[in-house]
């Protein structure tokens, strides 16, 4: 997915490979991003470590972010994905 579709100043804001296309996640607090990695990504664990516990260290590392976010969308049906996204309200968008 190109890098058109980042945000460069939060994060998680960008496009991941899903099973089908691709998928474009905003996540603009932390109350979103621990709702993404509990319920979403299945690694509620993750808010409290010091890479990602706030919206700066999560910019400065954004590729590890990336990396875990990336490996969750692919061992997921898309479409259950999808439903997991809007069940737990995080903002995103179908990209085609």
């Amino acid at each position: 997915v190109g890098h058109g579709l980042r945000h460069p100043s939060v994060q998680p804001y960008a496009a991941y490979e899903t099973s089908g296309d691709p998928l474009l996640i905003s996540v603009q607090n932390e109350r979103e991003f621990a709702s993404l990695c509990e319920g979403v990504l299945s690694r509620p664990e993750l808010p409290a470590d010091v890479r990602f516990s706030c919206n700066v260290a999560r910019c400065q590392n954004s590729e590890s972010l990336d990396e875990i976010i990336q490996a969750a969308f692919l061992a997921v049906e898309r479409t259950t994905l999808i439903a997991k996204l809007r069940e737990h309200r995080i903002a995103y968008g179908e990209v085609n």
